[in-house]
């Protein structure tokens, strides 16, 4: 798919104004196309040929076309790009309306568009790596970006239908992708209430499985190692063991509950230590905190 864009794509990201003109082009097998070239420093952005202005640093009342340079067409791009996310030295951007993802060089702005699957909405990078997974809504997938040296390449792997957070582990190696139902709107496919994806991330092979939890999902939590994940849910904490799920396949989780009440636990405020020992659960406006053992229930 080859993009050509009119008008210039502005991302204030973390690392800096992005500000960049030009084509955008991206291979049919999801590898990167050509980058595009920053705006000069001292470019004149208030529109029109200003002096050394960003469109190749012409002077004012003078055109690509009187120095005898052919533009290519011009062609119309949906956008409708989502909050950006930083990897370690790329930033990552997902269209929607393109079904693309813009990555962005953070020390030269030099732009290039990734195709992805159908209306990438949901991204998270890689801690420490120039990696991003994104999931595609439209349809029901993960496509997994990896840069270097300016170029990218992508793979996909199927998600549940309806997943519209992801959570990725610390060292990078896993990822969950779930739907939860507070992020949902009323456009959004219908998602399950029980089940979710655990993606294993490698270069060598990216995969997914299928794997059921407790009711309603709401957050994601990973022991400081990345071995285990663990799901809060209405049931409560419902346990991944990667390594296993990685040997066996699709499964149940076990799901240790934080107490005999309140029912729905839901309203409780959960959260888990990172050796993944140990969930705390406190109850809203409440003053009593529980310390649940992951490994026996007991309170």
């Amino acid at each position: 798919m080859k993009l050509g864009w009119h008008t210039c794509l502005c991302a204030a990201v973390g690392v800096g104004t992005v500000v960049a003109c030009g084509s955008l082009s991206s291979s049919s097998n999801g590898s990167s196309g050509g980058d595009v070239p920053a705006v000069p420093s001292g470019s004149d952005q208030s529109g029109g040929f200003g002096a050394a202005s960003g469109a190749g640093g012409f002077s004012a009342g003078f055109s690509p076309a009187d120095a005898g340079v052919a533009l290519p067409p011009e062609t119309e791009a949906k956008a409708s790009f989502q909050l950006p996310q930083a990897g370690q030295h790329y930033v990552y951007v997902a269209n929607p309306d393109g079904d693309t993802v813009a990555v962005i060089d953070a020390a030269t702005l030099a732009i290039q568009t990734v195709e992805a699957g159908d209306q990438p909405r949901y991204l998270q990078t890689l801690a420490g790596t120039d990696s991003a997974v994104v999931l595609n809504v439209g349809s029901n997938d993960a496509t997994i970006i990896r840069t270097a040296n300016g170029v990218s390449t992508t793979t996909s792997v199927k998600v549940q239908q309806g997943s519209n957070a992801i959570a990725v582990a610390p060292d990078g190696k896993h990822a969950v992708a779930y739907f939860d139902e507070t992020l949902a709107s009323p456009t959004d496919q219908p998602g399950s209430f029980q089940d979710l994806t655990v993606v294993s991330l490698d270069a060598a092979g990216d995969t997914s499985t299928p794997m059921t939890v407790g009711f309603r999902p709401s957050a994601v939590f990973f022991s400081d190692d990345g071995t285990k994940g663990f799901v809060v849910t209405q049931a409560g904490v419902s346990v991944l063991d990667f390594a296993d799920i990685e040997k066996n396949g699709a499964s149940i989780a076990q799901t240790i509950a934080l107490g005999a009440a309140p029912t729905d636990q839901s309203a409780l405020d959960v959260s888990v230590t990172g050796d993944g020992k140990y969930a705390l659960a406190r109850e809203e406006n409440g003053s009593e905190l529980r310390l649940v053992d992951l490994s026996s229930g007991t309170i």
